[in-house]
């Protein structure tokens, strides 16, 4: 071969790999280590302390390469094993292992394991495996304690995974990236528009599309089922679950204990019952459904004055211009106890089914009137010894 044809293609593997460590490599063109001529290609490399080394230069192809310290070569084709370090100045393929680190300028398309960092200046189409784990874009695995990426096609696993756009599974600690596809696993996770299946403590987002499972749920916009302790969303389409659900705007179904949104409504009750002389509580209303919350005083089911009961109920609301019906099911702790001490009658469980019609008598004033069925047991008995009983009630609702 002439000089002046290997000095060409040398120059071109330059320009293609880049001036640093960093310099990026399209994914269309070949390894620059493809590019040369077999005569070119060192087949094997001995490295105490680069330049202690036989190669002679950062820019000769490798094989196979040992670095009794620390190596510096421009290809590697094969293997490379390192006591300390061993960089590649542009493209690797094959399996890299080094005591310290792994550090790839262009692309790598092997299996790099490192005892603290494991970095690469191009794409990653393999697997990186190390503490800390560092790559520009990736196909493949990052697993480690922290894995850090631009943009991610496959896996991240480790305490800390951060990357660009990703479309695969993350699972760790804590898990941020931009917008992502896919199935995401942490305590707590950062991301921009997500879709897909996400898991953890606390969860934050742009927009969602997908279900949606933590303690607490914080998204822009939301399009599917989010399950958690306390929903915190933009405009809602699909389900929530939870004891708190909060949307400026819900088409769907909100299922909790509070539920709040700007096309919803919150009322005031006041009623008596056969079951309870006197009660009040807050009505949540979204879209049809709701959910209320009270609080009774004076048991007549077990003519104890001295009791209050506590209840949870949800419901479906339909409205008939000025008329409207309400069904719900509920559950009412009755505590008959001297103050909450443990002094006293017993305490009591009901779950109830109720029925009620209503009018609207102004506005912001509704007065009803309804029934129901009770089961009713002690605190003390099981519930297979309860009993059934019946119930009225009526009154008004404000706001």
């Amino acid at each position: 071969m002439k000089e002046s044809t290997v000095i060409y293609l040398l120059i071109m593997a330059l320009m293609l790999s880049g001036a640093t460590l960093f310099a990026s490599v399209n994914d269309d063109e070949k390894p620059a280590s493809e590019m040369i001529e077999d005569e070119t290609v060192i087949p094997f490399n001995l490295s105490l302390f680069y330049p202690i080394s036989i190669n002679k230069s950062k820019e000769d192809a490798v094989k196979y390469n040992l670095g009794i310290l620390y190596s510096h070569i421009g290809y590697l084709e094969k293997f490379s094993l390192n006591g300390l370090v061993g960089a590649v100045e542009h493209d690797a393929s094959g399996l890299m292992i080094s005591g310290i680190a792994n550090v790839v300028g262009g692309e790598t398309s092997a299996l790099q394991i490192a005892g603290l960092l494991n970095v690469s200046g191009g794409k990653v189409s393999g697997f990186q495996i190390a503490p800390i784990n560092v790559t520009k874009d990736i196909s493949g695995f990052q697993i480690g304690a922290m894995n850090l990426s631009s943009e991610t096609s496959g896996f991240q696993i480790g305490l800390i995974n951060c990357s660009g756009d990703m479309q695969g599974i993350k699972a760790g600690l804590l898990n941020c990236s931009g917008d992502m596809e896919g199935l995401l696993f942490g305590l707590m996770n950062l991301n921009g528009d997500f879709e897909g299946i996400m898991a953890g403590l606390a969860n934050f987002t742009g927009g969602f599309t997908g279900m949606e499972f933590g303690l607490m749920n914080v998204n822009g916009s939301f399009t599917g089922i989010q399950v958690g302790l306390v929903n915190l969303s933009g405009r809602v389409e699909g389900i929530q679950i939870g004891l708190i659900n909060v949307a400026s705007h819900i088409e769907g179904v909100p299922i909790g204990l509070i539920n709040l949104a700007e096309n919803g409504r919150v009322r005031v009750l006041v009623w008596g019952s056969s079951l309870s002389a006197y009660n009040v509580g807050v009505k949540f209303m979204v879209n049809g459904f709701y959910s209320v919350i009270s609080a009774g005083y004076n048991n007549l089911y077990g003519d104890i004055e001295e009791s209050i009961t506590w209840g949870a109920r949800y419901g479906k609301h339909k409205q008939y211009d000025n008329l409207f019906i309400d069904y719900d099911l509920g559950y009412l702790y009755i505590d008959n106890k001297d103050y909450f001490s443990c002094d006293g009658n017993i305490d009591q469980h009901a779950i109830e089914i109720r029925f009620a019609g209503g009018i609207d008598l102004a506005r912001k004033v509704s007065m009803f009137l309804g029934a129901g069925v009770n089961y009713i047991w002690q605190d003390d008995y099981s519930f297979g010894d309860g009993e059934v009983r019946l119930q009225i009630f009526g009154g008004f609702e404000f706001f």
